[in-house]
């Protein structure tokens, strides 16, 4: 009765999230879209772009926690051929969004960002439905579908992050700052109630459908809410904010926006290395059917599904408060954002060092520093673009900077099974480290 009453209760709040977004999208707004204030009013908060961003994101939190359950569907250990393709497989993911960071500039430069937005939207419904239906459904052991799945994804968050952020700026940084707290949210929403759902019997084909119908849901707000460049009032000769064609003059333009920027990009490197990396090593190290919490030897047990679920609460904690902490946080002085990015890369260090310990518990910590690490990156780098970058480059800073990030998101993803080795070392366990 127990486990019948966590798992309606936990649908209900699934069922919550999706009807909030539903309701949000079906707000009605003069000529469907927000109109934008006149220069110099304060612009009101537009919070419908928050479920825009939990929408994208929890497909983007499906395909980390599902990596573990989609490798053990399909019968692949870790260890061999088949096991490193696995690995190059869910690395698409980071590839797909390394490509089309600055790619789509060029193939999609006939097309305003704001259908760019909706193709990366697209690209996050069909790559959330490949594995539902080809590989749980249809039980396909083939790998090109986890490749083509993460691909398509990691291809669909690549062009919506940077692209979406550039078209809400004219919305205000209380906008953009409620948007940004939809990505640990829809973090928060796969990690938790989903892995407790699927703890209790809830299938994983659930948790994909539910997000192509949130994706879905979010386009509609998108329709309504997100502003028109063609309401946007510019100087003459300037060049247009979030315009595809303005890339590569912004590039060329690089002494005026880039030099500043570095910090925020090693910054950025190191977060993304830290976060995809720790979050599949802890996962497959702790790969059995129940976690020894208190060490190797620990006979104090949690079931898989629940760690992973705490693990996942621990994400969302250490993103969502280190995200409005920088925006309270007065940092008219460059000297104050470079404090915070060291504070950031400190918690990756610690992190990382926390996790030799081979203590299941420390595990969850270790994720949360990594987290709130990024989620000061995050929330800094945005901050700070919007604040001293000329409107006409942000396009390309938001590009540049989610683009070096993604570079150390590959190379931290490919590593992880290296780092997986120098973590497990000489540990002997029935629980921990285990080969398949």
């Amino acid at each position: 009765m127990r486990a019948r009453a966590e798992r309606f209760g936990g649908l209900a709040a699934m069922a919550n999230s999706a009807r909030e977004m539903l309701n949000a999208a079906a707000i009605e707004a003069p000529d469907c879209h927000t109109p934008l204030p006149s220069p110099g009013a304060e612009k009101p908060a537009v919070r419908r772009m928050f479920f825009v961003f939990l929408a994208v994101f929890q497909s983007y939190a499906t395909m980390q926690n599902m990596q573990f359950l989609l490798k053990k569907v399909m019968g692949i250990g870790q260890y061999g051929s088949r096991a490193r393709a696995f690995t190059w497989a869910v690395t698409m993911l980071h590839v797909g969004k390394l490509i089309s960071r600055l790619a789509h500039n060029v193939i999609c430069i006939c097309w305003r960002p704001l259908t760019r937005v909706y193709i990366a939207m697209w690209c996050v419904v069909l790559g959330s439905m490949v594995p539902a239906i080809c590989i749980l459904m249809a039980k396909s052991d083939w790998i090109g579908w986890v490749c083509i799945s993460y691909m398509l994804i990691g291809m669909g968050i690549g062009v919506f992050e940077a692209t979406f952020l550039a078209v809400i700026t004219p919305l205000g940084k209380t906008t953009k700052s409620w948007a940004i707290l939809g990505i640990p949210s829809g973090f928060f929403l796969i990690g938790v109630p989903g892995m407790l759902l699927m703890g209790v019997g809830l299938p994983a084909q659930a948790i994909y459908w539910y997000v192509v119908v949130c994706t879905l849901a979010s386009m509609v707000i998108v329709y309504r809410s997100a502003p028109r460049e063609e309401e946007l009032e510019f100087d003459e000769g300037a060049l247009q904010p979030a315009h595809g064609s303005s890339l590569i003059v912004s590039l060329k333009a690089w002494r005026g926006w880039l030099p500043w920027l570095v910090p925020h990009l090693i910054g950025k490197m190191f977060v993304n290395f830290g976060m995809e990396n720790l979050f599949p090593v802890i996962g497959f190290t702790y790969n059995g059917a129940k976690v020894p919490l208190l060490g190797p030897d620990s006979d104090f047990f949690i079931a898989k599904d629940y760690f992973q679920a705490v693990m996942n609460l621990f994400v969302f904690f250490g993103d969502t408060f280190s995200r409005p902490l920088v925006y309270k946080i007065t940092t008219h002085r460059y000297s104050s954002t470079l404090l915070i990015l060291l504070a950031a890369m400190l918690c990756e260090v610690v992190g990382f060092f926390a996790m030799k310990l081979a203590v299941a518990w420390t595990a969850w910590l270790s994720l949360g520093l990594a987290f709130f690490g990024n989620g000061l990156v995050y929330a800094a780098g945005s901050k700070y673009i919007d604040r001293y970058v000329p409107p006409e480059h942000h396009l390309a800073a938001y590009s540049v900077w989610c683009f070096m990030g993604d570079i150390s998101s590959v190379v931290g993803s490919k590593s992880q099974d290296l780092v997986r080795s120098w973590i497990c070392g000489d540990v002997q366990s029935s629980f921990d480290c285990l080969a398949k």
